[in-house]
């Protein structure tokens, strides 16, 4: 999604240089010099990145959002743990949303503050010591990126959740947890192949340094760009089945009169759940879109800008983060928005239906063929 700075054209000097080199040309000491004027070319851009001030104001401002984002997750974790109105199967899927969220953001947490670390303290002449392996990079973008895939997929897990409560609303209040936890594997399976796709060509050796770390190099851009036209996909079905399952449940619940007390309750949870996840839908499709687009515009002009202002836009675009930030007001907002139509609702209803003629309504509904049987009879005495 959208977010991070996995994508791209890969800042990876030594790659290029070693792929402009002609076999069997340089052999033993010329070969060792040709891999010290690499090392020292790489060093140069190293350089030139780390004393990027507008680099090192962006790597702050994203230090913030990651740890801000973080702390966010776990107030919006525990309301939704302990909601009643959330079936357990959206609570599980909820769950690795947030699970993604944070692998990115603590990541991302970890290697900023190292580079700014290296950056800001570490003095120029020895600063090159710290110049990343391939190894090192894939190490730290690892969760980065997996966590960036894992909150896509989750909220793609979300809509298939919710669909299948859709189909099965007479009976799927007496569902499980298997579906969940199905989907959530089938995520993480989603993930790795993802992952897989993009760097099952990563070359680890020693002497392949980055001057900075990205997903992406020369190699893999194109499967990279693949992968994230992929997401902007999922995300746009994302946006467009939400609103239409929630249509498809507001009309169910219309003719609540020939609907069961449980097929009610079913509609109502799911269209509680639709109106609350379609912002968080909605968002990410905006910043996946913008990620990939802003990811498409560099690599057209890339050869009129610097190497070394690639990596302060990369950062610049990665949306993750803020996205941790706002996830809360998005909850919230959402939820205020529902209970205000749920009250409007209910005074219309009120307003047009005898209050008896509700109550024996509701009555007629427990007293159905889908509960005969499941709940155990209860004598009203008079007084």
């Amino acid at each position: 999604m959208c977010f991070s700075s996995e994508t791209s054209i890969s800042v990876n000097l030594a790659s290029l240089r070693f792929a402009q080199k002609r076999p069997g040309r340089l052999q033993n000491g010329v070969e060792v010099y040709s891999i010290r004027m690499e090392k020292q070319e790489v060093c140069e851009h190293f350089l030139n990145v780390s004393n990027n001030s507008y680099f090192h104001i962006v790597l702050c401002v994203q230090i913030i959002f990651c740890f801000v984002g973080i702390v966010f997750q776990v107030p919006l974790w525990v309301a939704a743990r302990r909601s009643e109105m959330i079936h357990k199967n959206t609570k599980i899927l909820l769950a690795y949303h947030q699970l993604g969220v944070v692998m990115h953001c603590a990541a991302k947490l970890a290697l900023h503050i190292n580079d700014l670390f290296v950056f800001l303290f570490v003095s120029s002449s020895s600063r090159c010591d710290y110049i990343p392996t391939n190894l090192r990079c894939f190490a730290f973008r690892l969760p980065i990126t997996f966590g960036m895939h894992l909150t896509i997929f989750a909220s793609a897990a979300v809509m298939v959740e919710r669909f299948v409560a859709t189909k099965q609303l007479k009976v799927y209040e007496r569902y499980g947890s298997t579906l969940g936890n199905w989907l959530g594997v089938t995520q993480l399976i989603c993930c790795v192949l993802a992952m897989v796709l993009m760097s099952y060509d990563e070359d680890f050796s020693a002497n392949n340094l980055r001057s900075y770390c990205t997903t992406s190099d020369n190699n893999n851009k194109q499967r990279v760009l693949v992968v994230l036209i992929f997401d902007v996909i999922v995300e746009l079905v994302n946006v467009v089945i939400f609103p239409i399952l929630f249509f498809v449940n507001k009309n169910l619940r219309k003719a609540g009169n020939q609907q069961s007390l449980s097929a009610n309750y079913q509609l109502t949870e799911n269209i509680r759940s639709i109106t609350v996840l379609t912002p968080f839908a909605v968002t990410q499709l905006i910043f996946v879109t913008f990620y990939v687009v802003a990811v498409f515009f560099y690599t057209t002009i890339s050869a009129r800008l610097s190497p070394e202002f690639y990596p302060a836009y990369l950062e610049s675009v990665s949306l993750i983060p803020i996205y941790a930030v706002i996830l809360p007001a998005i909850t919230w907002f959402s939820h205020r928005k529902y209970r205000l139509q749920s009250l409007n609702r209910l005074n219309k209803g009120m307003q047009s239906q005898d209050i008896n003629d509700y109550f024996k309504t509701l009555q007629n509904k427990w007293q159905s063929k889908t509960y005969k049987g499941t709940f155990p009879s209860v004598n009203h005495r008079s007084g």
